[in-house]
């Protein structure tokens, strides 16, 4: 990173100062780090359970609609035809809205922390740029910005899908309007 602190001669010495404020922006950008992932995972819980209200959606309207089809075959003189071809192209764009909500719940791989031994790996192999506390902090800074920008990522591809699924519900819900106005009227 290019604020990381560096230290080129071993004997050089940083003003006690300056090591102080470096630790307090470190400090702080760690929280702010932290803060930033939570907020992240608030987003990707939120989407989720929004995807289950589309899927409770999808449960709700297509058994009314299958319930429906029967009843207004046996009770009403129309055209069977129409009445399937019409329930058909509804329970269509009814599915294609399900699959969509199914797809935003997959758990999606994400960019983890390295485990101990690993960071200690990296530490040691960089020991000369870890001598102050706010050098370790920038570990702490890049691991979490990693995480949360992979979840982010995969939070943005969720909300692709379940926009797309509200969509096609929304065009199922069009299409069984017109539909309907179409079988009245003819």
């Amino acid at each position: 990173m290019s604020n990381e602190p560096t230290n080129n001669n071993a004997n050089e010495q940083i003003d006690p100062r300056s090591q102080e404020q470096m630790h307090l922006r470190t400090k702080n950008m760690v929280e702010f780090a932290k803060f930033s992932y939570e907020l992240e995972e608030k987003r990707e819980q939120s989407l989720i359970e929004q995807s289950s209200q589309m899927l409770t959606a999808f449960s709700v309207a297509s058994a009314a609609l299958l319930m429906a089809v029967p009843i207004i075959l046996d009770n009403i003189s129309i055209s069977k035809r129409k009445v399937l071809l019409s329930a058909g192209l509804v329970l269509f764009f009814m599915l294609i809205s399900m699959v969509l909500a199914v797809i935003s719940q997959w758990r999606f791989k994400y960019k983890t922390m390295m485990n101990g031994e690993e960071l200690l790996q990296k530490v040691e192999a960089n020991a000369e740029s870890h001598i102050y506390q706010a050098q370790y902090d920038y570990q702490w800074i890049d691991q979490i910005k990693e995480i949360q920008e992979s979840k982010k990522k995969n939070n943005d591809k969720r909300y692709r899908l379940i926009h797309a699924s509200m969509i096609f519900f929304f065009v199922a819900t069009a299409s069984l309007l017109l539909c309907s106005l179409i079988i009245i009227l003819s």
